[in-house]
């Protein structure tokens, strides 16, 4: 097949196969359930379940045939069951192209106004050094992703992992405290005298870049930008930050592994990303916690220490059943989309059903098992002293 780089600097490979709509199987288990079709009620569009496509490539798993069917009978399954917006971004390679070519592959039936693409820029690898927020990179990886997409629009293009480029990140630790302890959030640059503070050039370039990206929105490119982290500190720094020095907030944010039953921060941040720093969307990414709440466990890369990949298989009943539900419940007045990763149809319509049995129990009684069995899991988390607790990022030696 040909290696296509993460860097938008190179071509990509033009052999890249296309898919044919024709000779793809359109099986039962192609079909939504019955009855059921999500249906969107935000102002921004956003559905309440969003199509994480970083398993569109190898990032997860390695034996994965990028060019299979799959991923476009998958694409179709979402958008049948009104799932329709999807997270990429270049460093999942080649993430933008399989889900480009399984878009234009469907369009005749769903056009491009029917679906969101959200994407991202600035990261290249998983390494500090491809870490780029340029102003020439960034306008590269923006033109390539319209390629991509043959659109002349993106719905939402974020800044990917922006500590990696952050003056100041927190400690691996429970982050929740800084919002109660003001020695806290004075070392994490939350203190509300240090709101438009600088900390440093990773900072400024991420306001540069963030500047470009306006530029790039107001030409039509582009219609919402933000930024993406994992620390929730670091979030709604640089939320604040972008508010304070540019008067203009910031459109969409993104965390992940912080609305799940290890750690359920973003609850406590939720209303400050959107009423202190006037954030419009906040996304919630990976109920899963990037694979570390399943059965067979995350990735090797997974940041999470050694202590606490064992509290969670000790903890298993049958874990991400009740990891997807538990990252759907509503924990506020407007609960964030959530995104799910998934590399198989049956994943998808696992995702759809947990939503619709969280949102709309019919047995009320099965639901508080359901909660029964969360709280469970919760507990031994908290047992072992990994509740609430975030690991740091970037991770020391990266």
């Amino acid at each position: 097949m040909g290696y296509v780089t993460r860097y938008p600097t190179e071509p990509d490979d033009p052999s890249w196969p296309e898919y044919n709509l024709a000779e793809c199987e359109d099986t039962e288990q192609d079909q939504p359930i019955a009855g059921i079709k999500l249906e969107s009620h935000r102002l921004d569009g956003l559905p309440p379940l969003v199509i994480g496509t970083g398993t569109f490539s190898n990032l997860y798993d390695d034996s994965a045939s990028v060019t299979d069917n799959v991923f476009l009978r998958m694409t179709r399954l979402s958008l049948r069951y009104g799932v329709n917006a999807f997270d990429t971004a270049p460093h999942y390679h080649p993430s933008e192209i399989v889900l480009g070519k399984a878009l234009k592959a469907l369009r005749n039936e769903y056009p491009r106004e029917s679906y969101q693409i959200i994407t991202k820029t600035g990261k290249f690898s998983s390494m500090l050094k491809d870490h780029d927020l340029s102003e020439n990179m960034t306008c590269l990886c923006v033109e390539r992703s319209l390629r991509r997409f043959e659109t002349d629009y993106l719905d939402v293009v974020y800044l990917h992992d922006v500590e990696f480029n952050s003056s100041l990140n927190p400690p691996a630790g429970n982050h929740v405290l800084a919002l109660s302890d003001p020695k806290i959030a004075k070392e994490y640059g939350l203190a509300p005298e240090d709101e438009g503070k600088i900390w440093g050039e990773g900072d400024q370039r991420i306001l540069d870049a963030m500047s470009v990206l306006r530029e790039l929105k107001k030409e039509g490119k582009i219609k919402r930008i933000g930024f993406s982290a994992y620390p929730l500190p670091t979030l709604l720094r640089l939320a604040l930050l972008v508010l304070h020095n540019s008067k203009e907030p910031v459109d969409i944010i993104q965390t992940y592994s912080h609305q799940n039953l290890q750690n359920t921060g973003l609850t406590a941040y939720l209303t400050e990303f959107q009423n202190r720093a006037k954030v419009q969307t906040v996304m919630n990414a990976s109920p899963l916690n990037m694979g570390l709440l399943t059965t067979s466990g995350p990735p090797a890369w997974h940041p999470a220490s050694p202590e606490l990949r064992q509290a969670m298989q000790r903890g298993r009943l049958k874990i991400e059943d009740l990891a997807l539900s538990f990252g759907m419940r509503d924990f506020g007045a407007d609960s964030p989309p959530v995104v799910v990763g998934c590399s198989t149809l049956a994943q998808v319509h696992q995702a759809v059903a947990s939503y619709v049995t969280v949102k709309h129990p019919k047995d009320k009684a099965q639901d508080e098992r359901l909660q029964e069995l969360e709280e469970r899991i919760r507990q031994h988390i908290e047992s072992k002293g990994f509740k609430d607790w975030s690991w740091k990022s970037p991770q020391p030696g990266t």
